[in-house]
């Protein structure tokens, strides 16, 4: 993993707060959750380093909260 990829890797706690700081309350357990399984919950996408390590993409938390948001005009 190089530099740049570390910089935008996430733990589940920053993940949770990213998604909190676009608009959908998350907490780091719910995201444990989705993650339980390898993700048949249906959460975001995530990496899996070594056997408990999990970091998320901010590109793949925007796509996934996108896709989870209704506008009402």
């Amino acid at each position: 993993m190089s530099a740049t990829d570390s910089l935008d890797r996430l733990t589940r706690k920053e993940a949770a707060n990213y998604l909190t700081s676009l608009g959908y309350s998350l907490s780091a357990k719910s995201l444990a959750n989705f993650a339980s399984n390898d993700n048949a919950l249906r959460g975001p996408p995530f990496y899996r380093y070594g056997w408990r390590t999990i970091r998320y993409s901010r590109e793949d938390l925007r796509t996934w909260f996108e896709a989870r948001v209704k506008r009402v005009d």
